[in-house]
């Protein structure tokens, strides 16, 4: 999934001490849940990484937070 606004701790709850800082809008995340999936408002646990690997954030986001990769 791709992030469609940045998210930080102050606007999303993330995973504790899994990011601390801002996760700008177009980052790249890999979906590692999906709640409601049989609804029209699934939620999605995302992890997004730097490309140094470390982990920016782990976070619940809606549909409205995210689109399709590519």
């Amino acid at each position: 999934m791709r992030l469609v606004r940045a998210v930080s701790p102050e606007t999303r709850d993330f995973w504790p001490e899994s990011g601390s800082g801002e996760i700008p809008a177009d980052t790249v995340g890999a979906v590692v849940a999906v709640y409601g999936s049989g609804s029209r408002h699934a939620s999605y646990e995302v992890e997004f990484v730097a490309a140094d690997g470390a982990t920016l954030g782990i976070v619940t986001l809606t549909e409205n937070d995210v689109r399709p990769f590519g």
